[in-house]
């Protein structure tokens, strides 16, 4: 994958700096290397923050977070909503370095009024976000990469003048439990990590398990776990082979077994979580269902 050098994202400023702003970073971009671009793949960059109902009505913005290990060209990407019309994020040769953040705004008056500190860019042909829900979607151009897509709603949050944020930069995208409302004191946080940043680092806990059927057992996780770590191999109940497995609303194991089990226990490994947290080992009771010579009715 090629590498080239770009010039950073500058900070705006007011009219009257602009001339003076432009010509410092034309020498910045001469003098001094830009940060490696490459690529990005699918969740490189997430779309972080949507103010889709400002007041005043005008002042909508979207912000970007790049939390891969290589800086981002800002040109090479584009915006779309529930119509697909993509519109490039810049026409300026720009890149987003690791970690940080760029929003772009629909009306750039209205932002600078409300937010006169942060750096912005303002996207040609913009998308108006629909108050009654709306889809995201942030694709990378040259390559056809989809890297992001939120399909927000209003039950999700970030109505009145307060913008919708994302909880886990590295959670779902398409979950209303990885967003919130801002919290903060300005209705919103762009340019800035958000107000309801609350990374997940605690790995899936199994917290129930019990024998459904004659050879069918589940295991309940405390959180939604990835279908792809739920395995034969990942289930352990005594000596009875686990021989198929199944994830059932995103947080039930579903574990065929090859004859009824006789052990009280499951061990549980290597499962992660969504986000990747991974629970190494986890020891629970399994219960049982009981046979014809354990119950009995005696009066």
């Amino acid at each position: 994958m090629g590498r080239t050098n770009r010039p950073p994202l500058p900070r705006p400023s007011s009219r009257s700096s602009m001339p003076r702003l432009v010509f410092g970073v034309l020498l910045v971009a001469l003098l001094v290397p830009g940060p490696a671009v490459g690529q990005p793949d699918t969740g490189d960059v997430v779309i972080n923050e949507i103010m889709y109902a400002p007041s005043p009505s005008t002042n909508e913005f979207i912000e970007l977070y790049n939390r891969a290990e290589t800086a981002v060209a800002l040109d090479e990407l584009a915006l779309a909503d529930d119509n697909l019309e993509y519109e490039p994020v810049t026409t300026t040769d720009t890149v987003l370095a690791p970690g940080e953040y760029v929003v772009l705004v629909r009306d750039a008056e209205a932002f600078e009024a409300s937010f006169p500190s942060v750096p912005f860019l303002t996207p040609d042909g913009w998308a108006v976000l629909n108050n009654g829900g709306d889809t995201v979607f942030l694709r990378h151009s040259p390559s056809d990469t989809p890297l992001d897509s939120v399909p927000y709603d209003p039950s999700w949050g970030g109505s009145d003048g307060r913008s919708l944020e994302r909880i886990d930069p590295r959670g779902s995208s398409g979950r209303a439990s990885n967003f919130a409302s801002s919290t903060a004191s300005a209705g919103a946080t762009p340019g800035t990590q958000n107000s309801r940043h609350a990374p997940d680092t605690t790995p899936p806990q199994p917290v129930f398990a019990e024998q459904v059927d004659s050879t069918v057992a589940e295991v309940v996780f405390n959180e939604p776990v990835r279908s792809a770590s739920i395995q034969p191999s990942a289930f352990q109940v005594g000596e009875t082979t686990v021989t198929e497995t199944a994830l059932s609303a995103d947080s039930i194991a579903r574990l065929l077994l090859s004859e009824a089990p006789t052990a009280a226990t499951v061990v549980v490994t290597d499962v992660r979580d969504l986000v990747g947290n991974r629970r190494e080992q986890a020891t629970l009771s399994l219960a049982r269902r009981p046979t014809p010579e354990v119950l009995a009715i005696t009066e």
